[in-house]
């Protein structure tokens, strides 16, 4: 049985190494956010709609950017399918935020302001490319993606180190089998308020049929990895794994002689801070704050020579 372009090749990936690449995907509520990653990783649809009631699901997959058996450029895909924009709760805690920032105190408000904003860019800092979806067969849906797509270009990329490259971005319009195929091409037509953002890259697709999903992905991962930064950043987190890697030794002869304990778990963003984990991540994802030691030794284990890319396992990419 010949083997299909988009199948991962798991003896070709034995002991290579691959980049990762993290997106997130927002939009409005319903639009079809979980539908668009549940086809693209799994290569399904689930007609019945779950509403994402997360900060945040996570998904992985190693996937070959060039759909090709003979010139494979395998990456790994870490997706975020972020909290509708939208969702009710989200705007009663907009409503919440708003009355401690406009009617506290003026220290007060100041302090708040500036603990959500920092919520937002310490997130923001691991994400390569965003994926804004709307609801293609639904005349306003575009109009919820203004406000992110506004404050991740205007404020967002402002406070990234010169050093760290500036976000892709993608606008999607789902859900193209409930359109005729003649309007199709007439989609962002209508959504003239989107213009003044400048993001050319624009697909119509279906997560029901899967029509242009893997495109999506593809074309933004494409446009990172050629982004010249990300050298920059690669030099960045080597430099940073070369000092982890140095304490990591260090660690492990105090270890052996019983004198010492673990003191890199005690720096920002724990033992795997250049991944990005750790406490960056802690409004958005429930993880636990504290391991004991003999799991932080397995981690030791298991660190690669080269952050930012992760070697292949017999059953996988091992990522985290």
């Amino acid at each position: 049985m010949a083997k299909k372009s988009n199948d991962v090749d798991v003896e070709a990936l034995k002991k290579k190494v691959l980049p990762i690449i993290r997106i997130a995907v927002l939009g409005p509520k319903g639009v079809g956010k979980t539908a668009i990653v549940n086809q693209f990783v799994n290569n399904s649809f689930e007609p019945q709609y779950e509403e994402t009631d997360d900060d945040i699901r996570r998904y992985k997959k190693v996937h070959d950017l060039n759909c090709s058996p003979t010139d494979p450029q395998y990456v790994v895909f870490i997706i975020e399918d972020i909290f509708p924009t939208n969702h009710p709760d989200l705007v009663r805690e907009s409503d919440f935020l708003k009355t401690n920032i406009y009617f506290g105190t003026l220290e007060n408000r100041q302090q708040r302001f500036k603990e959500e904003q920092k919520n937002i860019l310490e997130f923001d800092k691991q994400i390569y490319g965003y994926i804004f979806v709307f609801d293609g067969n639904q005349n306003d849906s575009y109009k919820g993606l203004e406000e992110p797509i506004k404050y991740i270009s205007e404020y967002c990329e402002k406070q990234r180190s010169f050093s760290m490259l500036t976000t892709k971005k993608v606008i999607v319009a789902n859900k193209s089998d409930l359109i005729e195929a003649s309007s199709q091409d007439k989609v962002f037509s209508k959504c003239k308020s989107l213009e003044k953002f400048n993001i050319p890259t624009r697909f119509v697709v279906s997560a029901k049929t899967g029509h242009n999903i893997n495109a999506v992905f593809e074309e933004i991962g494409k446009q990172i990895l050629q982004d010249q930064k990300l050298d920059m950043i690669d030099k960045a987190w080597l430099t940073e794994m070369n000092s982890l890697i140095m304490g990591i030794e260090e660690y492990r002869k105090k270890k052996s002689q019983g004198n010492g304990k673990n003191d890199l778990s005690n720096k920002k963003g724990g033992n795997k801070g250049f991944l990005g984990c750790g406490e960056k991540r802690k409004q958005f994802v429930a993880d636990d704050e504290e391991e004991d030691e003999d799991e932080e030794d397995d981690e030791f284990k298991n660190l690669q020579p080269y952050p930012g890319m992760m070697e292949d396992d017999k059953e996988g990419c091992n990522i985290f």
